[in-house]
């Protein structure tokens, strides 16, 4: 038992320049959590639009990407005060590379590819419907 009803509902921005992957995240949330809404950023200047648009509950937030990757886009949006969590997506399990998103402003870390059952955890973690 995953706990994805606490999750029913949630909004998620996932930030992620690979198309192939930017489908696989989306698939996977829309297959296991109710009434989710998941929106697509390929970088991080999209990110912060995106942000200034609407709002999510959450960031799944790729560490690597083009114009501007997901470490200094965190470091953005923490500077405006916005204290969403933001989960870094990285391929790396390396140390250093999680302390620098962490470093950012992240508050987690899910290694690629991930399982469902790590997916749901972090999430649940990181997002409380108080």
């Amino acid at each position: 038992h995953m706990m994805i009803e606490t999750l029913t509902g949630i909004k998620i921005l996932v930030a992620e320049d690979n198309k192939y992957n930017q489908i696989v995240v989306q698939d996977t949330l829309e297959n296991m959590i109710p009434e989710v809404m998941v929106s697509i950023a390929a970088d991080g200047e999209k990110v912060l639009d995106a942000l200034r648009e609407h709002e999510f509950d959450v960031i799944l937030m790729d560490a690597h990407m083009p114009i501007m990757d997901g470490v200094d886009a965190t470091k953005e949006i923490r500077k405006s005060g916005n204290n969403i969590p933001i989960i870094a997506l990285t391929a790396s399990v390396l140390n250093d590379e999680i302390h620098r998103c962490l470093d950012a402003g992240m508050n987690d870390a899910l290694p690629k590819p991930f399982k469902r059952p790590e997916l749901i955890a972090v999430l649940n973690r990181n997002y409380s419907k108080a």
